[in-house]
């Protein structure tokens, strides 16, 4: 008997001893000779071992839907209401069973068009015409505030025609003032925005849905006049900002656990499952 039949017998032994010492504590692992591979025969079989799949979608009833036919008591759904997304472990099971984890379902809610005109455009300096193209791109979604008149509804074509009026009324005022020992004097420029006599809109309201499958939303927004070169531009701000996108996250959330009637478990914030 040569070398190598010599400690390949010996291997094989040391493998039985391995083996035999594992299996006595339950681990999920087997001891093989040096040179020996693992090859795997799911793909010769008839069907798969297990379900493996990753359903996504930015529709909250085409992932309800998939989780109502789908999702057992093994299932874990995680929700980051901040992010507007939703992940659903299918086959997740828990600490007691453990499951494979390899069929999942994403959500990622997907602004509006409208809710992106509005949020693409808060806090920046805007040309007329550009605030004006917003206006009429988005018609229904806009109600302006007569500022004259402590906030009453003004027209949509009254706003239009104050906003493309808008002009920079500029004078020089000089003050001297003279004392025993000293005399000062200063010179300051005072700038005014006016619409040639028409009122001017102080602030509007903007209602859109910013999600779809969420509801509407009414944003309050207060309007700023700037200049910069002589020319007039306009700056608006949204009222409550974030306050607004807190309630629009719950909304996410109780929407979620109305439309999903199974007996998944609904947990806040997001999971990384099986991750080695």
């Amino acid at each position: 008997m040569d070398k190598t039949a010599i400690e390949a017998i010996q291997a094989l032994a040391h493998a039985e001893q391995i083996n035999k010492t594992i299996a006595e504590t339950d681990l999920f692992t087997v001891a093989l000779p040096n040179g020996y591979h693992l090859k795997d025969m799911e793909k010769f079989g008839n069907q798969p071992n297990r379900f493996r799949g990753h359903f996504t979608t930015h529709l909250i009833d085409e992932f309800a839907d998939y989780l109502n036919a789908n999702a057992t008591e093994n299932t874990g759904i995680f929700v980051d209401s901040k992010k507007s997304t939703a992940h659903a472990i299918i086959d997740m099971g828990h600490g007691g069973n453990p499951k494979w984890g390899a069929h999942k379902a994403s959500l990622t809610l997907k602004p509006t068009p409208e809710f992106t005109a509005l949020t693409a455009n808060k806090d920046i300096a805007l040309s007329q015409l550009t605030i004006i193209d917003l206006v009429e791109d988005w018609p229904e979604c806009f109600t302006f505030q007569d500022g004259s008149k402590d906030g009453e509804v003004m027209g949509l074509s009254a706003a239009i025609a104050a906003i493309r009026k808008l002009t920079l009324k500029q004078a020089s005022d000089t003050t001297t003032e003279v004392g025993d020992f000293n005399a000062a004097i200063s010179e300051f420029d005072k700038i005014e925005v006016n619409a040639n006599g028409a009122p001017l809109p102080k602030g509007f309201l903007y209602t859109c849905t910013p999600y779809e499958g969420l509801l509407q939303v009414r944003f309050e927004c207060r309007l700023r006049a700037m200049y910069n070169d002589k020319t007039v531009q306009l700056k608006y701000r949204i009222l409550a900002y974030d306050r607004i996108l807190d309630d629009i996250a719950v909304e996410f959330k109780d929407t979620l656990k109305a439309k999903i009637k199974t007996l998944a478990s609904f947990y806040c914030g997001e999971m990384a499952y099986q991750n080695k």
